[in-house]
């Protein structure tokens, strides 16, 4: 919020932004206030639970079982999304065929252990 008030003296756009700073500076204290007394959780908790609620909700994904593989899911989800739409609604077959194909990937364990640590080879 210093820095924003120093600048905003160069600046006039930042003039205009100052109390969207103020706000965002009081949000963000009180944010820690609650996490230091554990009524919120971590951030990046936070935002894996997120990622996890989008990739289930909006992609159709499945439930991970880590940080690694919610992040490697929503990615890959993403990716299969983003290349129907690249392809375009001019061939709308290739897409569908594309996105069958990418979803039988997807669905299989392609991504084999990874963030799946502790496990062990052959009961060892």
């Amino acid at each position: 919020m210093c820095l924003a008030e120093f600048a905003s003296r160069y600046n006039n756009t930042l003039l205009t932004l100052q109390p969207y700073f103020a706000i965002a500076y009081y949000f963000n204290f009180f944010a820690l206030v609650m996490q230091m007394l554990g009524m919120l959780s971590n951030p990046l908790v936070t935002l894996m639970w997120g990622l996890e609620q989008v990739d289930v909700h909006v992609l159709g994904s499945t439930e991970r079982a880590s940080d690694l593989r919610i992040v490697g899911s929503i990615l890959m989800n993403g990716a299969i999304v983003v290349g129907m739409y690249l392809i375009g609604e001019d061939k709308i077959g290739d897409a569908v065929i594309m996105g069958v194909g990418l979803a039988w990937i997807a669905s299989h364990n392609l991504m084999l252990d990874i963030g799946m640590g502790g496990e062990t080879v052959n009961g060892n």
